[in-house]
């Protein structure tokens, strides 16, 4: 059943799902509205597994919402504010030394944080900030940072990055438990089906029906 983003109101949708009885659920709620869906299923004992891919990292609704209404809540992630690695440690209280009302180190801020760090160690390698210089750096394979996840590096040819990947839950008392490390993932098949920014400055945005031709 298809809801516009100001729908707050989740009844008839429950029991809809309840009828149907499915093995899991998943979610693609937006807004604060949706996100009402949470506490309603919870108070209609609905306790179905659910995945999705931007739930807890992303809204921290295990943080803004009372337990149990996340239960079973599933997401892959490369970073959420619970990754215990000394690293991610240190990288929480710089942050919140420099933030100190922040609730919540969601993956946006963390990845755009990333973002500028990579920068600023391209500017440095290549000793110049314009674009044919930093794209030099990356074509050496050697565009990495370490970062709070893990080490993060980019890939040459499709210059989209990798990171450490990790399945997540939250039980019923919203703590966060990494059910899997994945690792790192590297962002290898553009590259692998055509995709090579080392030799052609290809600006097409492609699409899984629309894919770079091997030259």
């Amino acid at each position: 059943m298809k809801r516009g983003q100001d729908q707050s109101q989740f009844a008839q949708t429950i029991q809809n799902i309840q009828k149907a009885k499915p093995d899991w659920l998943l979610m693609l709620n937006v807004g604060a509205a949706q996100d009402s869906f949470f506490e309603q299923a919870a108070a209609a004992k609905l306790n179905l597994p659910m995945g999705s891919s931007v739930k807890v990292m992303l809204g921290f609704e295990h943080k803004r919402f009372a337990p149990p209404a996340l239960n079973r809540m599933h997401a892959t992630a490369n970073w959420f504010e619970e990754i215990d690695t000394p690293a991610a440690t240190e990288f929480k209280k710089r942050w919140h030394a420099k933030f100190p009302n922040e609730p919540y180190i969601n993956d946006m801020g963390y990845n755009a944080y990333n973002t500028l760090y990579m920068y600023k160690t391209l500017v440095e390698k290549a000793k110049s900030t314009k674009l044919a210089d930093l794209r030099k750096v990356i074509a050496t394979g050697d565009a990495c940072i370490e970062a709070a996840e893990g080490k993060i590096c980019i890939d040459p040819k499709s210059q989209h990055v990798s990171h450490q990947m990790r399945l997540i839950s939250v039980d019923d008392k919203h703590a966060v438990k990494v059910l899997k490390d994945y690792g790192t993932i590297q962002p290898y098949w553009l590259g692998q089906i055509g995709c090579d920014l080392t030799k052609k400055n290809d600006r097409k945005q492609y699409t899984p029906s629309d894919l770079p031709k091997k030259s």
